[in-house]
């Protein structure tokens, strides 16, 4: 009786450990759209789940997968998830993988799979800096000299910022074009007024709501970068 009472016991402890484990669910390449060889998973926050396959990188929502190739037919070995964070230009310099964002800078080590993160806490404050100042060059200066005169001056400070040549180049000309439209040197401003036979004072008026609303958008194309980086991506430009 002593024996069948510790064998008793043995059997529910046994049955109690079991059923503390979770779920175990096996997926087949054929379920998951990949191959067999799956190099890195990671999770984020609303625990959708992302693997780096030798096909392209698999998402699983909880209940559906989503193959998404890479370019090139390249191999994606290593995938880290950020959650709130856009990456939108990935650098190769010798074993690392940079990564860039608008307000950090991720480095991946191809040799040991490690992740290293380079903080930069004034990056808004310069480029914000860096578009007054051409918002301010545009209002007594043509857009063809300044262009000659301080792209060579900012691309570099931009480009070691994170910013993409394109996207600054777009954000320049916009500032550039909205300081033809503003005096004391507005050479569109100029132009409008002697088409319609007026003063510059009369035009400045009726001219501010426009002003106000390429100010508004030029901030939004300035802060967020895939508004004029769809076409130059879809292009790989």
């Amino acid at each position: 009786m002593k024996v069948l009472s510790v064998l008793l016991l043995f059997i529910i402890s046994l049955t109690t450990y079991s059923q503390e484990l979770p779920p175990i669910e096996k997926f087949t390449p054929e379920e998951y759209g990949g191959e067999n060889q799956n190099w890195m998973i990671s999770q984020t926050s609303n625990n959708y789940i992302y693997v780096a396959n030798n096909k392209g990188l698999l998402e699983f929502n909880g209940s559906k997968w989503k193959m998404t190739p890479p370019p090139n037919n390249t191999i994606i070995r290593a995938v880290n998830v950020v959650d709130d964070e856009n990456i939108w230009n990935i650098l190769s310099y010798e074993k690392w993988i940079i990564f860039q964002s608008q307000a950090r800078i991720y480095l991946y080590n191809t040799l040991n799979d490690k992740f290293k993160v380079i903080n930069s806490e004034n990056i808004i404050t310069k480029v914000f800096n860096i578009d007054n100042t051409l918002l301010v060059v545009g209002t007594f200066m043509d857009m063809t000299p300044a262009i000659l005169i301080f792209t060579p001056i900012f691309l570099p400070v931009v480009t070691k910022l994170g910013m993409h040549p394109v996207h600054f180049g777009i954000v320049m000309v916009l500032n550039l074009s909205i300081g033809l439209c503003t005096p004391p040197v507005g050479t569109i401003l100029f132009v409008g007024s002697g088409i319609a036979g007026g003063s510059v004072s009369k035009v400045i008026k009726p001219l501010l709501p426009f002003l106000a609303i390429m100010i508004i958008v030029l901030l939004l194309i300035v802060y967020i970068p895939e508004i004029s980086m769809i076409l130059p991506r879809l292009f790989e430009l």
